[in-house]
């Protein structure tokens, strides 16, 4: 090996050794002295392991997560986050058992993302991430104070499911929509001299994606296939719930959601959600399309006068193993 690599190879060292830590091990030895109290119960705790756990839009709410986005890139900075999110997306007992197999004893969040009580991910690659910061499987412990505040808590082991469970790795790979419809946007603003706002958003809020006639008239047919990582013959339950668009004025969309093997339709009404169960295999592809028109508001509510034709939104994506 070269000087030049080996000098490589050694910043990249000191950097992982400085900054990363996808699982949370050593989180806090690196941090200012808000988090000595944190530090003290964890030194306090027989084999300690924390893991950082934040919702969509604040995972640099921590001194050394922000730091390494400065110095490196978001990528990088969440390297190995994406893993945390898959088995998390499964629910709150199977995250239970994903973190009692992976050893965590503790688990910090921001502030921010304590006060929803909940950590949050809208759908998109991965199903839908709602994580009860709480009772059954979490108990407060501590919050820090200072500029990059956090809450520690306690993993309570009460799930009943298996501990030798398996926690897949899959991906949804969408098609048939813009990027916008599942992505996550980051968007970076320069607010002074080398310095820079990081704003993350969806398009249509973390609660609901829209489907909405382009100006040509043509409905975008949303489609995704499930893909897992290591088990080709994975099989996973998905739950898909769709709204009526325009709320309490919305007219009855009727949604048929298919497969290569089934296909199932769905009347959705103002005011009550409608949902597709569905087991797929791994490589399987999932279709959605609208049967009836979409129409624009002011055909049926004279009022509104909005140009934009909505036909339904997905408000939820469930992933779930089977038992």
């Amino acid at each position: 090996m070269n000087k030049k690599k080996l000098l490589v190879s050694f910043l990249t060292l000191v950097i992982l050794v400085l900054f990363i830590d996808p699982f949370g091990a050593t989180i806090g030895f690196q941090d200012i002295d808000s988090y000595r109290p944190l530090r003290d119960i964890l030194d306090k705790t027989e084999n300690s392991k924390v893991l950082y756990l934040a919702s969509y839009d604040d995972y640099y709410s921590i001194e050394s997560n922000s730091r390494l986005r400065n110095e490196t890139s978001e990528g990088f900075a969440e390297l190995g986050y994406e893993s945390v999110l898959s088995a998390a997306s499964l629910g709150d007992a199977t995250f239970n058992s994903y973190l009692y197999q992976q050893g965590f004893t503790h688990v910090v969040v921001p502030l921010s993302t304590a006060v929803r009580g909940r950590v949050i991910h809208k759908w998109g690659q991965l199903g839908s991430v709602s994580i009860i910061l709480g009772e059954p499987f979490f108990e407060k412990v501590l919050e820090s104070q200072g500029e990059f505040p956090v809450v520690l808590y306690k993993v309570l082991h009460k799930s009943k499911q298996n501990s030798q469970l398996k926690f897949p790795q899959y991906a949804l790979n969408w098609d048939g929509v813009p990027k916008s419809f599942f992505k996550l946007n980051n968007e970076i603003q320069e607010s002074g001299l080398y310095s820079y706002n990081y704003i993350k958003s969806y398009l249509d809020g973390p609660d609901v994606s829209w489907v909405i006639q382009d100006d040509s008239g043509v409905t975008p047919n949303p489609r995704f296939v499930l893909q897992t990582r290591g088990d080709t013959n994975k099989k996973l339950l998905i739950e898909i719930k769709f709204i009526a668009a325009y709320g309490g004025n919305a007219p009855t969309q009727i949604i048929r959601v298919s497969t290569s093997t089934s296909a199932q339709a769905l009347s959705v009404k103002a005011g009550k959600s409608a949902t597709a169960t569905l087991v797929i295999d791994s490589n399987q592809e999932v279709a959605i399309d609208n049967i009836l028109p979409c129409r624009p508001a002011d055909t049926f509510a004279p009022d509104d006068h909005d140009p934009r034709v909505f036909c339904y939104g997905i408000s939820e994506i469930n992933v779930r193993e089977l038992p």
